[in-house]
């Protein structure tokens, strides 16, 4: 299972080149737009190359959860922030319907939202999927 996020619709690609370099941008959102697109393609080219073994990969995004991953956001700021996020349990669910729902078990480089399967970014193709593999495969190499 691997989480992604909805952000990933706002990524138009990869431009592999800066994934290796700092991020230039003030938010990062472009960048964590971008990741969360190659945790899709991951998934996706993951249930690919395990095809007929039954293992199952799924990308999912759990909504915007109140986690501590706002830690850091002032006191007065951080209550006003999350009131509307989902608790982290509500957060989870998605993941425990993919892990567990036996009508997706045989499902897999799927994307699911609201414990529902939704279609990826027009961008994640296949294409895109295979070549993010294959740099990610070069990258990690062992020298």
């Amino acid at each position: 299972m691997t989480v992604a996020s909805d952000a990933h619709y706002s990524a138009r690609g990869i431009d592999f080149e800066s994934l290796r370099r700092p991020a230039r941008g003030i938010t990062g959102l472009r960048e964590y737009a971008v990741s969360k697109l190659c945790n899709v393609l991951f998934s996706a080219e993951l249930a690919r190359r395990t095809t007929g073994t039954g293992v199952t990969t799924y990308a999912l995004h759990p909504g915007v959860v109140a986690s501590d991953i706002w830690r850091r956001v002032p006191w007065p700021v951080r209550p006003l922030i999350t009131r509307r996020m989902l608790s982290v349990d509500d957060g989870a669910a998605t993941s425990l319907y993919c892990a567990t729902a036996p009508e997706v078990a045989q499902d897999s480089g799927l994307f699911y939202d609201t414990c529902a399967q939704r279609a990826p970014s027009a961008v994640a193709t296949p294409e895109l999927a295979a070549e993010l593999w294959k740099r990610s495969e070069e990258w990690t190499a062992a020298s």
